[in-house]
């Protein structure tokens, strides 16, 4: 393990009992967290003909992963559409449903609100 990976765990683990220890204010632990998100991207630019390497041998195993992972989540996703569309108020029962998705996994709520919108044709 090199210098910095040690200072990006020493960093994260300091940032976490922050945290839980209500030390520090909102303020500061955002500051703490761009500082280890700055220190991360520095490491990851440091290596790139390393990663670059990596990704080309695995394209194909890569690209063959995204599309089953989109095709599950896709498959999830009507499954969803499905049950809010049988229920009384499907515009209703998906706006529900999609403040669950905000709040669980915001980063997964656009792509649900996309697809979601267009199997139960909703305009949002």
């Amino acid at each position: 393990m090199s210098k910095v990976d040690d200072l990006i765990e020493a960093l994260a683990d300091r940032i976490q009992k922050n945290i839980e220890g209500g030390k520090c204010s909102e303020s500061e632990i955002n500051e703490q967290t761009k500082a280890l998100t700055e220190l991360i991207a520095a490491k990851e630019n440091e290596e790139p003909d390393k990663l670059d390497l990596l990704s080309k041998e695995h394209s194909n195993e890569f690209d063959e992963l995204i599309r089953s992972f989109e095709e599950t989540i896709d498959k999830e996703v009507k499954a969803v559409c499905e049950k809010i569309g049988q229920s009384a108020s499907p515009r209703k029962t998906f706006r529900v449903f999609f403040k669950r998705v905000c709040f669980r996994r915001p980063e997964l709520a656009k792509y649900v609100r996309t697809v979601a919108s267009q199997i139960l044709d909703l305009d949002y």
